[in-house]
């Protein structure tokens, strides 16, 4: 596969949705991506396994090689089922199929997991993840973690502080949307860092200015456009305009690190 670039995080379920000539773009670029997991409406916890049936679906209908899909399952901390409240472990039909997913080749991992508010229910569904994934996930496979918008700081310390309760799992982990703000809670630990490209998130300017000053990290970080109900225009941007970033730069941040972290094997 020839690829110039991976999209380390997007929805493609939903911009198949919003923008349906979506992937044309992302062809035209090379850009293959991960798809995360993120229902935007749920009436029971049943839905999961329909859901990420489709995902896989969707990712093997691209067959593209110039922009390969592949997915990410699990259950959102936006997306909880409100009949999933009253479980102390995760239902047998959810496990069943998050095991059968993760033996596909296109499924990368368990994502998108984390808080968002952090409300108690939030905290308890990642738990019961995390546990399983401490028991069951295949050692290739990786989890993607959620940090919000809103609250930033808080959550993401909340985040951080849940997960020294899996040390286990930590070489394995991302956290994403993490910020310029936010970055200074990852230079004493090991996790790699995801970084969004989107308006709200973190601009292409304060990603250069990012890297003016943290360039002995970049090794670390992996980009991503979140993109969702449209494309992300920062993303793009950044992706298309070659003289932004130097080449192997350029490569580190929106390619190599996330075959290196997810354990691809793209043959370039």
């Amino acid at each position: 596969m020839k690829i110039n670039a991976l999209d380390a995080h997007c929805h493609a379920d939903l911009l198949m949705y919003y923008e349906p000539l979506f992937h044309d773009r992302y062809r035209e670029l090379k850009c293959g991506a991960i798809t995360w997991s993120y229902l935007e409406k749920i009436d029971s916890w049943k839905s999961y396994p329909q859901y990420w049936d489709k995902l896989g679906r969707l990712c093997r209908s691209f067959g593209c090689e110039e922009s390969p899909f592949f997915y990410l399952v699990g259950i959102h901390p936006r997306s909880i089922a409100e009949d999933l409240q009253g479980f102390s472990s995760l239902p047998e039909q959810i496990t069943d199929s998050l095991s059968a997913h993760l033996k596909d080749p296109l499924c990368l991992g368990l994502g998108e997991l984390g808080l968002d508010a952090g409300t108690q229910l939030e905290e308890k569904i990642l738990r019961l993840q995390l546990d399983w994934a401490l028991e069951n996930l295949p050692g290739s496979k990786r989890i993607g973690i959620h940090t919000p918008r809103h609250d930033k700081v808080r959550i993401t310390r909340e985040t951080l502080s849940l997960l020294e309760d899996y040390v286990p799992l930590h070489a394995r982990v991302l956290v994403d949307h993490v910020t310029p703000e936010t970055w200074s809670f990852f230079q004493n630990n090991s996790y790699m860092v995801g970084m969004t490209l989107q308006d709200g998130k973190t601009s292409v300017e304060a990603f250069l200015q990012f890297v003016h000053t943290h360039r002995d990290i970049m090794h670390r970080i992996i980009l991503n456009s979140d993109g969702a109900r449209g494309l992300s225009m920062p993303f793009l941007q950044l992706l298309d305009e070659p003289n932004l970033l130097d080449g192997a730069l350029r490569r580190m941040v929106f390619l190599e690190n996330a075959l290196r972290f997810y354990d691809l094997s793209l043959q370039e």
